[in-house]
Order: C-alpha cells, then structure tokens, then sequence
C-alpha cells in the first residue's frame, strides 16, 4: 500500500517531527512518500535521512512559526500551483497534515483529480468558536476527506463541536513520541555547566516555538514573582516572538535566570531534559502537546493549564485552573524535591501508552479500512 503525506512544514516542529517518526514506526506494507507544499530544508534534511522520498511545490521558507496571515498569503498565492502535486502522488491514500495542506487537497479533488485515491485529513490543532462563515468555508472543504483524524481528546471534542455534519468521519488516534528517544537519564552535567547554570540550580524547561498562542510571556510573569535565586527558565525553539521576549527579559531584569537557547534537534532534547528538573507547559491552545509526552516520558514533573490537560496523561501532572495556582503550583515543586521525585515517577507512566509505534499501528489499521476495508496486518 503506498500512502502519500502532503505538508506545508515550517524549519521542523511537531508536525514535522510526528511524520518522520511515524513513517520510520510504520511497517513493511506501507510504502510512504512525501510532497512538501514549501521548503523546509531541515525537514528534508530528516527525510533524505530517513530515506524517503519527496518533492517539494514551492520554494517558499515559511520560517520557524509563520502567523495565520503567512500561511493565508501562502495559500492565495500557491493555491493553483496544488495541480502539480498530482504528478509526484504515489499514494492509494493521500494523507494530509495540517492547514494549508488540507486546503490544497481539497482543492484540486473540488476540480475532479485524484480520483479513485483515499483522502485523510490530520487536525493536530484544537478547534474554538470559528464564526459560522469559516465554518461554512472548511466545511466545503472538508466533506472531501473519507475521514479527518484527530491527535487527542481535546483536538476530537473540538471538531465534533464545531463540525457535527461531519462526525462520521472523524475519529481519534493519539499522537506518540519515539519512547527510546525519552527516558529517564542521569543529568548532562558538561551541558549543564556549558550553559552557565550552577549544581544547585532547579531548573524549568519549556520545549515550544516562539509564538504568542504558547504564552511564553505568562512564563515571564511567574519568574518575576517566584523570586527565588537559583531557580532558573530554559525556553527551547525559535519564532517570531524572540524579541519581545528578549525586551520583556531585560525589562523583569532576568537576564541571569532565563534563558533563551534557540533551536535544538530533536535527538538533542533528552540531554536538554536530562539537566532539567520540571517542565512548564503554558500554552493556551494545544490539540495534543508532543513536548508534554516527552516531558514526562523523561520523568519530570510537570504544570500545565486545566483546559490543556487530556486525560491520556493520566495523574501525573498538575493542573491549574488559573495563573496564580499555576505559579502556586511551581513554587511547591521548586521548594519540595521529594514532592518533585513523586509526581516525576507518577508522570512516567504515560510512555508506553502514548508511543509512536502505537499510533503507527492506528495509521495501518484506518489506511487498511479505507482501502481494503480491515487492517492490513490483519
């Protein structure tokens, strides 16, 4: 069976990272290809890496964390160019991720191409409110898809919500992490040190693109009013909102208890994981949070927002129900290691359930279905 994705990546985040380790996850039965809508270098770096092979549309860069306005002008601007995708699709199956991408393939079967081939749609975003004319547009767009697959709990409540003509077609398969990639492991005490921090520092982590919707301000604010010395903030990936937060660290006089490391490669992180000692997730919109998973797949404890938190997560993390119980709720794990040791173990748990060889093996059972109507490993 030869199944085709179709992205517009960014440099290389979540969406990216999720179908190189789900490609590499899959069996010998699925033959995969993939067709990028722009140009990610590092993102085809990973794939010539993995021996996949691709094509790519438009030479476009859309950077680290394109806005909602780039990913709109990028679609206006590309939308006729999608009739060239129909000569590098291999696939029984066209799989596309995210928005534009959806977009795109919709498009050109509204016109009567790939016909014969099985269209599946992957939200990986968290659905609020639309107003009813956008609901209308991805609606028009959307009925294309056989089925619209969700990465969480959240991501498929929110698209029941919004989308109940389409419920028949949506389904839920939980997103996963590469469980030998994450583990627990002694700290990195070279890195550690390279870094600037001290033995005695208790170190925060936040592992997420620059971008206003992950609320790294809010971070600011916490670090502003926990004033305790030797705890520290590492904030890892890239996007526009650097300089503002560069401007807010200096403003809050942080400068010696944040820093702002920039991008690291995905095989890097559990080295960054390693040196950490809990992990902040702020966000305020997530469909289902990779970086959580791998989190406290490392073992550490970890806060999180109560709209954030999806119950695959089990008991192992903190929840607030607003920003001062989530600056509360840090505090104690700073000030109380043996509480920090508790929920660490607790969060652990999650890493067989949430593994990318699990959600792999939904992927074959739902391309099986559409094409043979059961599993193909079956």
């Amino acid at each position: 069976m030869k199944v085709t994705h179709v992205i517009t990546p960014i440099n290389y985040g979540g969406g990216e990272n999720l179908i190189i380790n789900l490609i590499n996850a899959m069996g010998k039965n699925v033959e995969n290809s993939v067709v990028n809508l722009s140009c990610s270098k590092e993102f085809e770096k990973h794939l010539d890496k993995a021996k996949v092979k691709h094509y790519r549309i438009s030479n476009k860069d859309l950077g680290a964390s394109p806005s909602k306005i780039q990913y709109l002008l990028f679609l206006i601007l590309n939308l006729f160019r999608s009739f060239g995708i129909g000569k590098w699709v291999e696939g029984d199956i066209i799989h596309a991720h995210g928005f534009p991408a959806n977009i795109f393939i919709a498009f050109i079967r509204k016109f009567g191409l790939l016909k014969g081939k099985k269209l599946i749609f992957t939200s990986h975003s968290e659905k609020k409110g639309e107003k009813e004319i956008v609901r209308k547009f991805y609606i028009f767009f959307l009925k294309e898809f056989d089925k619209i697959t969700c990465v969480g709990e959240k991501s498929y409540n929110s698209m029941i919500r919004e989308f109940p003509e389409l419920q028949d077609k949506i389904v839920q398969i939980n997103n996963g992490i590469k469980v030998d990639s994450f583990y627990y492991k002694d700290k990195d005490e070279k890195l550690k040190k390279d870094l600037g921090y001290k033995s005695e520092d208790v170190i925060a982590i936040y592992i997420s693109r620059l971008s206003s919707v992950k609320n790294h301000k809010f971070l600011l604010e916490l670090m502003k009013k926990i004033q305790i010395p030797n705890f520290k903030l590492l904030l890892v990936g890239e996007g526009e909102e650097k300089e503002n937060l560069e401007q807010k660290i200096a403003e809050y006089n942080l400068e010696n208890r944040v820093k702002l490391q920039g991008f690291v490669k995905n095989e890097e992180l559990i080295e960054y994981y390693s040196i950490s000692d809990m992990v902040l997730f702020p966000s305020s919109s997530e469909g289902f949070g990779i970086s959580i998973v791998e989190g406290l797949a490392c073992r550490k404890p970890l806060v999180l927002f109560e709209n954030i938190y999806f119950r695959e997560l089990g008991t192992g993390v903190l929840t607030a129900k607003n920003e001062e119980e989530f600056i509360s709720q840090t505090r104690d794990l700073i000030i109380n290691k043996e509480f920090r040791d508790k929920m660490a173990v607790e969060g652990e748990k999650v890493r067989q359930n949430l593994s990318i060889e699990k959600c792999a093996e939904n992927y074959e059972k739902l391309y099986g279905s559409l094409i043979y109507g059961k599993n193909i490993n079956s």
